[in-house]
């Protein structure tokens, strides 16, 4: 379970995605959520990037974007992953890839962490109070 989200992208109309402490992104649209690892995410980044071109269903086994069209021929979007999915028009789609655009400028510019410092205190260990006098 999830206790800390950090959130990494502008909010966008109650849409926003956020970070967990096991560094899974959370996808938060209108009432849904949806859940990526890093690599998820990116793998969809890219999806969305050639979105408005021809291409084939993703071989990523848990991502996947399709095009699709209402009986009334407009055109709209399903992301899936795993068993979960947005129904995204156009517009929405823009605003997918500008929120991973703002993750990933986050994540280019976040600290990188560190390893604890390591220092000897062995010189510490071997000084003799008594030499202050």
């Amino acid at each position: 379970m999830c206790n800390n989200l950090t959130q990494i992208s502008q909010t966008y109309e109650d849409r926003a995605i956020f970070r967990c402490e096991h560094n899974t992104f959370h996808i938060v649209w209108d009432k849904s959520v949806v859940h990526l690892s890093f690599d998820e995410l990116r793998y969809l980044y890219s999806l969305i990037e050639f979105a408005h071109a021809d291409w084939k269903p993703s071989k990523q086994p848990n991502v996947h974007l399709f095009r699709r069209a209402t009986p009334e021929g407009r055109l709209f979007f399903e992301v899936w992953v795993s068993s979960s999915g947005l129904r995204l028009s156009f517009k929405d789609v823009s605003i997918l890839k500008n929120m991973l655009a703002d993750v990933f400028a986050f994540l280019d510019n976040e600290l990188p962490v560190r390893t604890k410092t390591v220092v000897s205190t062995r010189a510490f260990q071997s000084f003799n109070i008594l030499s202050w006098n």
